[in-house]
């Protein structure tokens, strides 16, 4: 497993073997990664040119391997595998509001943690998302920085790859803010006056007037 992951297992590359699990539009066929290895080494004579261990270099059928081997001793194909067991339990952002109590956010979801209390750590609570990737009001998207206002009543989520700000009020209604000219949000903060701030992509900083009637970027 070690020389799969550093791509030194010695498997040759069959490039025309390998470009049948796409189409010329380059659109990925799914189909079970025992199937594509079994296809690969029956189609290729001399699959291991070189003794593992004795030489780098990138063979999509090793790290295909190293993906199926996974499968068999998780009992979960490789994506959902990555997804549960990886991508998930990533934290891209934290907040604390002035009662101690933890937001983080991260893959598709935002999640409340309260504080400690009598020595006992509290399971945390989804405030936004946990519905799988997608756009819908109830789902996020690599939701990154977020923000807590001082009184506490709203949060704020930099939802980067949807290119938006969506707020989750205090009563847990979730609002999308119509903010103009949002592209890939990585963080949010608020200043005492409620102007917004929000890094965008390409270096720039955006601040909203927040007047509650327009949201207009300025």
């Amino acid at each position: 497993m070690r020389h799969l992951l550093m791509h030194a297992s010695g498997i040759g590359v069959n490039a025309a073997v390998e470009l049948e699990s796409y189409t010329l539009n380059d659109t990925f066929i799914q189909i079970n990664l025992g199937d594509v290895l079994k296809k690969y080494f029956n189609s290729t004579d001399g699959w291991l040119p070189i003794p593992p261990g004795n030489k780098t270099f990138y063979s999509n059928a090793g790290t295909n391997l190293a993906a199926y081997i996974i499968e068999r001793l998780a009992g979960m194909r490789f994506e959902h595998y990555v997804q549960e067991k990886i991508l998930k339990p990533l934290v891209e952002g934290v907040a604390v509001d002035a009662s101690g109590t933890v937001y983080s956010s991260g893959f598709d979801r935002v999640v409340k943690w309260p504080s400690v209390m009598n020595g006992t750590t509290p399971q945390g609570i989804v405030i936004a998302g946990g519905h799988s990737i997608g756009n819908a009001t109830t789902q996020l998207n690599n939701p990154l920085g977020i923000h807590v206002d001082p009184s506490g009543e709203d949060v704020y989520i930099a939802d980067a790859w949807n290119h938006r700000i969506v707020r989750v009020g205090s009563d847990g209604k979730i609002t999308i803010l119509a903010l103009n000219d949002i592209v890939n949000p990585t963080d949010i903060t608020m200043d005492i006056y409620g102007n917004l701030y929000v890094p965008l992509a390409f270096g720039r900083v955006q601040m909203y007037t927040f007047d509650k009637s327009s949201c207009a970027a300025s």
